[in-house]
């Protein structure tokens, strides 16, 4: 990870690919590289991000990140939504049950 990081620099995509390769293993680092590109980028897509891995690490904010990028981008980020709660905790799933009804059924 320390060599991830020392390559990434300031650049959103880089973060949001450390987040990407160390979220199986290490969800504080994947959180923390996700906060840094929604910081650097506030796109909806990198608030899906940084939401989904709030909720990983227990922090119900998360949540509010979930919806708000729906609301921003309900097309791209529903579809990420759905792939997600496939294979999510069921808890982290039925906390966003309303914010799911947005994108449909």
């Amino acid at each position: 990870v320390d060599h991830e990081v020392s390559i990434c620099g300031s650049v959103a995509a880089s973060w949001v690919h450390l987040m990407l390769v160390t979220e199986p293993t290490e969800p504080l680092v994947a959180r923390k590289a996700a906060e840094r590109a929604y910081r650097l980028d506030a796109a909806p897509a990198n608030r899906w991000h940084r939401g989904r891995l709030r909720l990983a690490t227990g922090d119900p904010e998360g949540v509010a990140d979930i919806a708000a990028a729906i609301e921003q981008e309900p097309g791209t980020v529903c579809r990420a939504f759905s792939r997600w709660a496939r294979t999510a905790p069921a808890e982290a799933v039925a906390r966003l049950e309303g914010t799911r009804r947005r994108c449909g059924p």
